[in-house]
C-alpha cells in the first residue's frame, strides 16, 4: 500500500472514531438549567383567572406522570403560592403556605397532637384540583385538601401530612442528608429570587 492510502485509511478510522465518540462526550455536557420557561397563553390565564394581581415569580415544566406542566411560584399579596397548572390551563394543584392559626380547628388539633411539644414550622394547604389517570389529566368533581407542616423536635425533623378531616396521613422523620439538601434547596431558591 502506498503512503496515500495509509492516510487515507488513518483519515477513515479518525473520522470513525469521532462519529461513535462525538454523542458520548454531548452527553457529559451539563444541560443549560437556566433557561427561562414561558407559560403557554392558557396556563398563564388560568393563573390570572385564578390568582388576580399575582407576581409570577418562577416557572418550571415538570413532567408529571407522563403530562407536562408548569410549576409556577406566585406572590399574592403576602402569600406565597405555588401553582401547578397544564399546558392547556388546567390548575392541578395549589400549594400555599399559611399560619398555625389560619389552620382548621380539627387539623390544628391533629398536628398539635403531632408536634407533641415540638416547634411547628412551614405549613402548608395542598389543594389536588385534578390528577393524572392513564397519562390523561382528569379534573376531580371535589377538590382534595390536605396540609403539611414540618415540626422540629430537639434535633430531629419530621414532615406530617394531614387531611382536611384531622387524619394524619403521613409522618415521616427527616434525615440529616434530606434536612441539609432541603436548607440547600431554600438557600438556592433565595438567592435565585434575590437575582431578579
Amino acid at each position: 500500500m502506498s503512503a496515500r492510502h495509509w492516510a487515507l485509511m488513518g483519515i477513515v478510522v479518525l473520522g470513525l472514531i469521532f462519529a461513535v465518540a462525538l454523542p458520548a462526550w454531548a452527553e457529559d455536557k451539563p444541560q443549560d438549567t437556566d433557561k427561562k420557561v414561558e407559560l403557554t397563553k392558557a396556563a398563564a390565564n388560568a393563573i390570572n383567572a385564578a390568582f388576580p394581581g399575582a407576581t409570577i415569580e418562577k416557572v418550571k415544566l415538570e413532567d408529571e406522570d407522563g403530562v407536562k406542566v408548569f410549576e409556577a411560584e406566585l406572590k399574592v399579596k403576602d402569600a406565597e403560592i405555588e401553582v401547578t397548572v397544564s399546558q392547556d390551563g388546567v390548575i392541578v394543584e395549589v400549594e400555599t403556605e399559611i399560619t398555625v392559626e389560619a389552620l382548621p380547628k380539627v387539623v390544628a388539633d391533629a398536628l398539635a397532637k403531632a408536634a407533641d411539644g415540638g416547634k411547628i414550622e412551614e405549613v402548608t394547604k395542598e389543594e389536588e384540583r385534578a390528577t393524572v389517570k392513564d397519562g390523561k389529566l382528569v379534573k376531580l368533581d371535589t377538590p382534595t385538601i390536605k396540609y403539611s407542616a414540618e415540626i422540629v423536635k430537639g434535633d430531629k425533623k419530621m414532615k406530617v401530612e394531614i387531611a382536611a378531616d384531622g387524619k394524619v396521613l403521613e409522618c415521616e422523620k427527616k434525615s440529616d442528608k434530606e434536612d441539609a439538601k432541603d436548607e440547600k434547596d431554600e438557600k438556592g431558591e433565595k438567592g435565585e429570587k434575590g437575582e431578579n
